[in-house]
């Protein structure tokens, strides 16, 4: 991946991460999917690929912990804005990061981003 591939998915993973902020410190966020779960999910899915993106040096570990510990984060938080902590939102979280681990066989497929998985380029 190029260097300017790298800063434009810096860029990416702080703007994920202040809306991901937002709507989880919100009042009353909007229901976007068929769940509150499935939102959870999707929505650390897309920050855990945009993460993997923006990181790409960075290990898995490391970077599954950080987003996963984020999550975390955010439910301990959320009973100060007027929001629930609920365990089952960490986990959809969790599993958000897991369904993006397991499609990057996948993912790696795509050849519009597979060069992610190229190693680094000029």
């Amino acid at each position: 991946m190029t260097r300017t591939a790298v800063l434009v998915f810096r860029v990416g993973f702080f703007v994920a991460l202040a809306a991901i902020t937002w709507l989880s410190l919100i009042p009353q966020a909007p229901q976007i999917g068929p769940s509150d779960k499935a939102d959870h999910a999707t929505a650390y899915y897309a920050l855990y690929l945009i993460t993997d993106f923006a990181f790409p040096a960075t290990s898995i570990v490391v970077k599954s912990m950080s987003v996963f510990a984020y999550g975390v984060l955010i439910e301990f938080i959320q009973p100060y804005t007027g929001r629930f902590y609920e365990v089952a939102d960490m986990a959809a979280n969790g599993v958000g990061i897991l369904l993006y681990l397991a499609s990057v066989p996948l993912l790696k497929r795509v050849p519009i981003i597979r060069r992610r998985w190229e190693g680094p380029r000029p």
